[in-house]
C-alpha cells in the first residue's frame, strides 16, 4: 500500500510513525521530508553510512534527518569481519614483483 493512502486510511491515527527513507540522494530525502512534515513523527535518511550533521524538527513537527549513518557491529567495516576486508584490500592493492625491473 503507498504510504501517503496508508496514512489517511490508518486506524490508529494517534500512533507514531517512523520513516527509514532508504534513497541516493540528498534531495529526495529533503523532499520526502517535506512532503511528510506534520503526517509522521520522524524521518531518517539511510544509504551512506555516513551520518549528516542536520537533525531538526521541521515546521510541522516532524523530526528528520538526510542520514543516519552507519548501523551495525562496532569491530566491522560495513558490518563485514574487518580482517576479511582487510585481506581483499592487501591482495588487491598488494605491490607486484619488483625484483624484475623492465629494461630499457
Amino acid at each position: 500500500m503507498p504510504l501517503m493512502l496508508f496514512l489517511a486510511s490508518r486506524e490508529q491515527p494517534d500512533v507514531p510513525i517512523f520513516v527509514d527513507f532508504h534513497a541516493e540522494s540528498t534531495a529526495e530525502k529533503r523532499a520526502f521530508g517535506w512532503h511528510l512534515d506534520g503526517k509522521v513523527a520522524a524521518l531518517v535518511g539511510t544509504h551512506t553510512h555516513i551520518q549528516t550533521a542536520d537533525a531538526e524538527i521541521l515546521p510541522h513537527g516532524t523530526a528528520y534527518i538526510t542520514d543516519v549513518g552507519m548501523t551495525g557491529s562496532h569491530e566491522s567495516v560495513i558490518g563485514v569481519k574487518k580482517h576479511i576486508v582487510l585481506e581483499r584490500f592487501h591482495k588487491l592493492c598488494a605491490p607486484t614483483d619488483l625484483k624484475h625491473p623492465t629494461e630499457g
